[in-house]
């Protein structure tokens, strides 16, 4: 295994209109320091190095704090995926005094307006790019990923600006696999496929999708997500059998995950959009996928 991918808490401070946890129930569920302990155990047992602390918001966990300190004195090399919208000045020297390997954070927008829309809150931007700038002071290796959404395909510029004033790793993807929720699959905040291709011209060392004969890249298989219910999954998107973790059983789940046969594009989007209409965005109506 590669990577444990661990999803601390449903919670999160967004409501992105994006975003697959949309289909979370209005539980929001979030892992128990036991369950936590134990996924810790069966990386060292399986030489598993590194693990993505991720969510819902990670940062929101209630015992945020002593778990990475916890996996952080393991010897794990921790990557956590965050919002950045709230880190606590505790959490801020906590990263200082034991960094992370990385830390990814999502931006929606550059600007106020779009970004609450994305996001559907009245925060702003402005406690991220705080946040942001306060952990380049302390030395936190950090990229900053643009998702590009139809509502703020207009602010990538102004976000490719802010992260090379500021020497800032930074990458750029689209929002594209559908959320289905009950008897909808909604899909409207996707580019289009001209937007697309005008990106991939004006940013051709940015911005990557896989081409008309390339074999897919996925990594089922290779890494292990263990949701804050305590469920198992090949990767966080994908739909699967439910099971729960189970140190004495789970090698014998985690052996089937396999990239289903005659796939063509992602997995777990292709559950959710048939291939006919994935080609039509990605290539166009010209270019498509035979």
């Amino acid at each position: 295994m590669q990577n444990i991918s661990i999803e601390l808490t449903e919670k999160c401070s967004y409501k992105c209109i994006h975003c697959y946890c949309q289909m979370y129930s209005s539980k929001q569920q979030s892992m128990s320091a036991v369950l936590f302990s134990e996924i810790l155990a069966y990386a060292i047992e399986t030489e598993t190095l590194c693990i993505t602390l991720t969510g819902g918001e990670a940062l929101l966990h209630d015992n945020f704090y002593e778990m990475y300190e916890l996996a952080f004195d393991k010897g794990f090399l921790i990557s956590v995926y965050s919002n950045g919208n709230c880190i606590p000045p505790h959490t801020l020297e906590l990263f200082r005094d034991k960094p992370p390997f990385k830390i990814d954070i999502s931006i929606y927008a550059m600007s106020d307006e779009i970004h609450n829309v994305i996001t559907n809150t009245r925060l702003g931007i402005k406690p991220v790019i705080d946040n942001i700038l306060a952990l380049k002071v302390c030395n936190v290796p950090l990229t900053l990923k643009y998702v590009v959404l139809r509502q703020n395909i207009s602010d990538l510029e102004h976000f490719i600006k802010f992260t090379e004033n500021h020497n800032i790793l930074n990458s750029i993807t689209f929002a594209n696999i559908p959320i289905s929720i009950p008897a909808i699959k909604n899909k409207e905040f996707r580019i289009s496929n001209c937007e697309l291709k005008e990106l991939l011209v004006r940013y051709p060392n940015r911005i990557n999708i896989q081409s008309v004969d390339e074999t897919m890249s996925c990594d089922i298989g290779n890494i292990l997500h263990v949701t804050a219910g305590g469920l198992i999954k090949p990767c966080p998107v994908y739909s699967s059998p439910k099971i729960l973790f189970n140190r004495k059983t789970i090698d014998e789940y985690v052996s089937k995950f396999r990239i289903p046969q005659g796939t063509v594009f992602c997995p777990a989007w292709e559950q959710l959009e048939s291939r006919d209409s994935i080609t039509m965005f990605l290539y166009g109506e010209n270019n498509a996928r035979k």
